[in-house]
């Protein structure tokens, strides 16, 4: 069936940018405000970390630990809370005896104290998190 020119004039072509437009708007990004009145500094962090693996491992001893960066002034997995987070490459042997492969995990602070980790979250929360706080360090 041929298209009436007369009757649809131009109504698709003039609907475009406004479609293309809505959508632009909706990939836009809000910056957040900076993280301030963090708490004290984590002296103790890799020992907190430290402690915290060697309960929740299935073999403690084959732990193996790398960090990427020092903990930095950052937003956590709470809603509003803040804090300092940390990543590190954690890798340790499963019930089989095999190592599991370095995964990327957060660790996050508050009041010098380790209050969350991603151990055993899915990679994705972990890479979310990890990116955060990278991201927080360059503004540094």
């Amino acid at each position: 069936m041929p298209c009436n020119s007369r009757r649809y004039p131009m109504k698709l072509p003039q609907l475009f940018p406004l479609a293309a437009a809505a959508l632009l708007v909706g990939c836009a990004s809000v910056e957040e405000p900076p993280v301030r009145d963090v708490g004290p500094f984590p002296t103790r962090w890799q020992a907190e970390i430290d402690a915290h693996l060697a309960i929740s491992l299935i073999d403690p001893d084959s732990r193996r630990v790398r960090y990427d960066m020092a903990p930095v002034a950052a937003r956590g997995p709470e809603k509003a809370s803040v804090g300092y987070g940390v990543c590190a490459w954690v890798n340790a042997r499963n019930r089989f005896g095999g190592y599991t492969g370095a995964k990327e995990t957060y660790f996050f602070f508050q009041q010098g104290r380790l209050v969350s980790s991603g151990l055993g979250a899915p990679a994705a929360m972990n890479e979310y998190y990890c990116s955060a706080f990278r991201k927080a360090a360059l503004q540094r």
